[in-house]
């Protein structure tokens, strides 16, 4: 067993919800305590979600997509939406049991596209050995899905470009 306790879902949502709200030129402006306050905001809807569905896991970058739910659309909004798109698109991600076969069932696609897009990939995420073997994928590859949702929140910090890209996954066929 490994010395370092594991953490537990509420702790990794806390740490989620302190990482928020940082770098959009929108929220520049807003005094800390009103940060502060969003960031409080999320961890309440995070946590609500995870209590209505215990059987889910918190996978860490939902942080991302609650911020900007909270955002644009404020508290009461933003938890519902980030239900209904949860239960409607990410179940099979934050369920144990269906996990796995998302990961692989997605995996292909996200390899040709960082192949294509980022040739040196290996190299730059460490990754020895077989990629397919199903161990290393999971071990190696398994931010692919937070990545999915969350990497233009990361990287673009521009609400505009964020809601657009939103839009565009909300509207379009399951595969995307």
């Amino acid at each position: 067993p490994s010395s370092t306790p594991l953490k537990t879902k509420h702790e990794i949502i806390e740490n989620d919800a302190a990482r928020s709200f940082i770098g959009f030129k929108e929220l520049k402006n807003l005094p800390e305590a009103d940060l502060q306050n969003q960031r409080r905001e999320l961890s309440l809807i995070l946590h609500h979600f995870f209590e209505r569905h215990p059987g889910l896991s918190y996978y860490q970058g939902l942080n991302s997509f609650g911020e900007v739910l909270l955002i644009y659309f404020g508290k009461s909004l933003a938890s519902l939406i980030l239900d209904r798109w949860c239960m409607k698109y990410l179940k099979a991600y934050l369920s144990n049991e269906d996990f796995d076969r998302e990961i692989k069932r997605h995996m292909f696609v996200a390899l040709k596209i960082l192949e294509k897009e980022v040739p040196e990939y290996r190299q730059i995420l460490g990754i020895e050995g077989d990629i397919n073997d199903p161990a290393v994928a999971k071990e190696r590859l398994g931010f692919i899905v937070s990545w999915i949702v969350t990497w233009f929140s990361y990287k673009m910090k521009n609400l505009d470009r964020i809601f657009r890209n939103f839009d565009f996954l909300m509207c379009s066929p399951p595969h995307m």
